[in-house]
């Protein structure tokens, strides 16, 4: 009895009963006297909003997330998880397409197709710019030195790391970290 709709048709029609009747589970509370007119629109009502629910649910629509800024389906979701899992925890290693494709089980092309598709950047974009997140997060949080900051996100020459930083966050590494 669980999923059926209850609707409560009462003579006491104190705040307190009909709030209760809510507590308790109830879809509609209608205090007496009612028109017909009334009992027939309002289990209308709730048998509409079942049944679009259940239309909802049983829709492609349902099985999306919002994941980082992106909507995508659950599939999508940990596929990007997995992705992101695997440059985490190595992110002090040189990372390559090459080697996560490999960590992920799946051919190079299919990474490239599969991560192009879903976040519209290629591999390599992509891994950079969770490096660049990583790299943010410890100039907000930490009192490292920006060098070290540099190698623990993976980044061996500080030339290159500025610029891909201040790219991406229309700042260098030291103004972020004053702006934070």
């Amino acid at each position: 009895t669980k999923f059926i709709p209850v609707v409560i048709l009462a003579f006491k029609t104190d705040v307190d009963n009909e709030v209760n009747s809510y507590n308790l589970g109830s879809e509609a509370f209608i205090s007496k006297p009612f028109l017909p007119q009334q009992l027939t629109a309002i289990v209308g009502n709730v048998l509409k909003n079942r049944s679009s629910l259940k239309d909802y649910y049983n829709s492609a629509v349902a099985d999306m997330d919002l994941f980082q800024g992106s909507t995508m389906n659950s599939k999508e979701k940990a596929f990007i998880s997995s992705f992101i899992r695997i440059v985490e925890e190595n992110i002090t290693d040189d990372l390559s397409p090459a080697f996560v494709a490999e960590k992920m089980c799946i051919s190079e092309m299919t990474l490239y197709r599969r991560v192009k598709d879903i976040v519209d950047k290629k591999p390599s974009e992509f891994i950079r710019s969770i490096k660049l997140k990583k790299a943010a997060n410890l100039l907000k949080t930490t009192d490292r030195t920006v060098q070290e900051i540099m190698f623990d996100c993976g980044f061996n020459n500080k030339s290159y790391f500025y610029r891909t930083f201040a790219q991406t966050y229309g700042m260098s590494p030291k103004e972020y970290r004053k702006s934070v």
